[in-house]
């Protein structure tokens, strides 16, 4: 299988796209380290679901905006599995959504822990992968962002947001290319849990439920989460040994 004896610390994955991509990798034989910031309950949830399928997981709860946090979840997936060789950054912070004169300070400043803690990650990961000579990194952006086509989206905050991340990824990939890999998937609209708070204006608080956001789309639905994991697992795996520092956009076509 693709995976063995490889391990894959993917962050924000008791759900969503980041549980999809974790159980891909498991299921591919790889050994995964799970993390969520807010409920030990899904967590260990997803984690069962795993055990179940025959997955090595090790579940970590923490909020990687904090560095001891961060910290922690890194050591605690090195000492279980003796390294990692795959990080994947999926954890999305979720505010309201507004156009871009109305955004405010405190949006801002809600956005830019995820840089934070994007940098304490690769602080943590980074020199086992150099003492390997070989490791892989993912970003998962928010909405269409990673690539700067979150400029063009509906929520000009998700640009911001995967800027700051992007610019640190584009340093590593730059500094380590040769022992490092770094890419990023920029999804579109996707068949996801959310927080129905922060889409007053879309039907049931989900905009996958929106018929005019999927008239948009060529391929007239939500993507799954599924879908993207499969993108996602192709990027961490050997067969994707000559890719890097790309954005791959999986959007069912709605920007190319």
């Amino acid at each position: 299988m693709r995976f063995d004896g490889k391990v894959a610390l993917v962050v924000g994955s008791s759900k969503n796209l980041g549980k999809a991509i974790a159980r891909g990798f498991g299921k591919e034989g790889g050994s995964v380290v799970i993390n969520s910031h807010s409920s030990s309950d899904e967590l260990e949830e997803t984690a069962r679901e795993f055990r179940d399928l025959g997955i090595n997981v090790l579940a970590v709860k923490g909020d990687i905006t904090e560095k001891a946090e961060a910290d922690n979840l890194v050591q605690q997936g090195i000492e279980t599995f003796d390294g990692i060789d795959c990080l994947v950054l999926s954890p999305r912070i979720s505010i309201p959504r507004r156009p871009f004169l109305e955004t405010t300070d405190e949006d801002w400043m809600r956005m830019q822990p995820g840089a934070l803690a994007t940098l304490y990650l690769l602080q943590g990961v980074i020199p086992g992968m150099l003492e390997k000579g070989d490791g892989r990194i993912l970003s998962i952006s928010g909405n269409l962002g990673s690539s700067g086509a979150g400029l063009l989206g509906r929520n000009p905050n998700a640009g911001f947001a995967a800027t700051s991340r992007a610019e640190i990824l584009r340093f590593v990939q730059r500094e380590y290319g040769p022992q490092i890999r770094v890419n990023s998937i920029s999804p579109g609209l996707m068949d996801t849990q959310r927080d129905p708070r922060n889409y007053p204006n879309e039907p049931g608080g989900l905009p996958q439920n929106n018929p005019e956001h999927l008239k948009q789309i060529p391929l007239d639905k939500a993507g799954s989460p599924e879908e993207l994991a499969a993108v996602a697992l192709f990027l961490l795996s050997d067969e994707a040994a000559y890719v890097n520092g790309v954005d791959v956009p999986v959007n069912g076509g709605y920007l190319m």
